[in-house]
């Protein structure tokens, strides 16, 4: 089944890949961008972008295309549970309007979902990024891979 949506090369997230916006780069492969998101929805809140441009959703691209980027999904997961310090990560892909997602370009978010159970952190909290661990997820995805 091919995407209804059409690409729109001038999207915000082809701005990020392309530096046109600034953005909290993690990490950055030649096939792939992660990135931290700049509203997230929880602590640790980060995307995996593909590089490769023209695909408004994850099944307008081919198998070898998807896998280039999805292969460091395994990276960021663990940069955002080390950084967090989550016992777990949400891995969300969404594919079209009706799956949620309001861009045109394919992207996968990454989530802490889970916390320790000694953690002093309130509900009011979770939802909110800690300026803290923000350089620390930078610094451990900068150094690992």
């Amino acid at each position: 089944m091919a995407s209804t949506a059409a690409y729109n090369a001038d999207n915000i997230f082809a701005k990020i890949i392309d530096g046109k916006i600034p953005s909290h780069k993690l990490f950055e492969t030649e096939h792939a961008l992660a990135i931290l998101d700049a509203f997230p929805m929880a602590r640790g809140h980060a995307l995996l972008l593909p590089k490769a441009s023209g695909y408004a959703e994850l099944y307008d691209m081919p198998p070898d295309v998807a896998a280039s980027v999805l292969r460091e999904l395994p990276r960021l997961c663990k940069a955002v549970r080390e950084a967090t310090g989550c016992d777990g990560v949400n891995v969300v892909v969404r594919c079209s309007a009706a799956a949620g997602t309001a861009t045109v370009h394919c992207l996968t978010p990454v989530r802490r979902v889970s916390y320790r159970a000694n953690s002093k952190t309130t509900a009011a909290r979770r939802g909110r990024w800690s300026s803290m661990a923000r350089p620390r997820l930078q610094r451990k995805t900068k150094s690992s891979h």
